[in-house]
């Protein structure tokens, strides 16, 4: 396993929200998508609680970091049809928990690759 850290310098909540979200998939074919912290259901909707959540920033300086693209990304060596959906939300939910609960997340599992991440 990966884990593969990217910062982003500029507020562009929505387009990497619909990067993380289109093609997503699970193994029936429906999304999978993983929230932590937000109350809404819909793109639209986890983009306009990021934006309100950045409005609570005490300092804007330049050159802050907006948010991270995280990828967890296992071996393409794995062999897939043992990893089930469940595994894969516990590993989210896992990784939240350790990387810091009070913050708002959105993830989503891709298959589009020869290695789900």
């Amino acid at each position: 396993m990966i884990v593969k850290i990217l910062t982003r310098h500029s507020p562009s909540y929505k387009s990497l929200i619909n990067y993380i979200i289109y093609g997503s998939k699970d193994k029936d074919g429906k999304e999978l998508v993983i929230t932590h912290n937000l109350r809404s259901d819909t793109q639209e909707g986890y983009v306009n609680e990021f934006l309100e959540n950045e409005a609570l920033r005490k300092y804007q300086r330049r050159g802050s970091v907006f948010m991270y693209h995280e990828i967890i990304s296992l071996s393409a060596k794995e062999d897939g049809t043992k990893i089930t959906d469940t595994m894969l939300k516990d590993l989210a939910r896992k990784y939240i928990s350790l990387r810091g609960k009070n913050g708002i997340y959105v993830g989503a599992v891709h298959r589009d690759k020869n290695h789900i991440h």
